[in-house]
């Protein structure tokens, strides 16, 4: 079998005024190609961290991981007069879908984090699309701001942050004096949020991840993520939701710090009409580079896989 190479599967899109990419990894089996699967990433990603996902998926079927607008590199919504507001971010994955499966096609679909919000969303607005999803699923995914294991001073000081960061003047500052290799290195490898994705690493994994950290940060749109931290900070699409009809499969990750998954459950259970959990032995949400079959296999439990299949 040949080596799983990512750019051997990246396309470029133009969509809605968008640039952007997406990798459009064929089913390796022939008979598995009427199998399409879908992934809508998170926030703070980029293809180049879920490539594992691919590597892996493309096993049971076609896969599919197209950018977000702002993430990974791709053209924000501002540049065409939008904020990245939810429901912006929903059209233009419907119109995502619309392009990538026409009005018929089936597909499963996969929300992770923040990407999930977005899918049920999404699903909300465009009940035609409903009709195509042959699964939903939700990987390490949230519906409501309470799913948060953040202390309620810990909440507030995010949300002020965001506001301050996602000025023009100081997002210029931040990304051309700050998201450099030497701050990024002593500060944000240390913060409550990142240190968790570089302890125990070895020096040579350690660089590596730092070196993908600082690419990332500096190639994501800053006011884009402070405006969709926010969106998450102050979810709520479970209580004042649109109920779907499809039943969810759940994916919780057992040591997640952001969210408390019995609370993710309730909340699920508002909008859809039954859930199947399924946990996730992964040490963590899913912040490192996801790089491999091998690495993406936690976040894709075997019982899942053996459920596609």
């Amino acid at each position: 079998m040949n080596k799983f190479e990512l750019q051997d599967y990246i396309e470029d899109i133009e969509l809605n005024g968008l640039r952007g990419r997406m990798i459009n990894a064929p089913a390796r089996n022939p008979k598995k190609r009427d199998t399409n699967i879908l992934l809508v990433h998170g926030q703070h990603s980029s293809l180049e961290r879920l490539a594992g996902a691919a590597d892996l998926m493309m096993d049971y079927g076609n896969f599919c991981l197209p950018d977000m607008p702002g993430f990974g590199g791709m053209d924000h919504l501002y540049k065409i007069g939008e904020k990245p507001t939810l429901d912006a971010l929903a059209d233009y994955m419907a119109a995502f879908i619309k392009l990538r499966y026409g009005k018929s096609k089936k597909f499963i679909i996969i929300g992770y984090s923040f990407g999930f919000i977005v899918t049920v969303r999404m699903l909300q607005k465009y009940p035609e699309i409903q009709k195509q999803c042959k699964e939903v699923i939700a990987l390490a995914g949230f519906l409501h701001k309470n799913d948060f294991k953040f202390t309620a001073t810990r909440r507030r000081a995010y949300l002020i942050f965001s506001r301050i960061l996602e000025t023009k003047l100081v997002s210029w500052i931040v990304r051309e004096f700050f998201l450099r290799k030497i701050f990024l290195g002593m500060f944000y490898t240390r913060s409550h949020n990142a240190k968790e994705k570089f302890q125990d690493l070895s020096p040579a994994e350690h660089k590596r991840l730092l070196a993908f950290e600082t690419k990332l940060w500096r190639i994501n749109h800053i006011p884009t993520w402070c405006y969709t931290s926010r969106l998450m900070l102050n979810a709520d699409l479970a209580t004042r939701g649109e109920k779907l009809p499809m039943p969810l499969i759940s994916i919780n990750i057992e040591a997640d710090k952001y969210f408390n998954n019995d609370s993710v459950v309730e909340h699920f259970k508002m909008i859809f009409p039954k859930v199947k959990v399924i946990n996730a032995e992964s040490a963590h949400h899913g912040g490192g580079i996801i790089e491999s079959a091998k690495e993406a296999a936690p976040f894709f439990p075997k019982s899942l896989r053996k459920y596609i299949k």
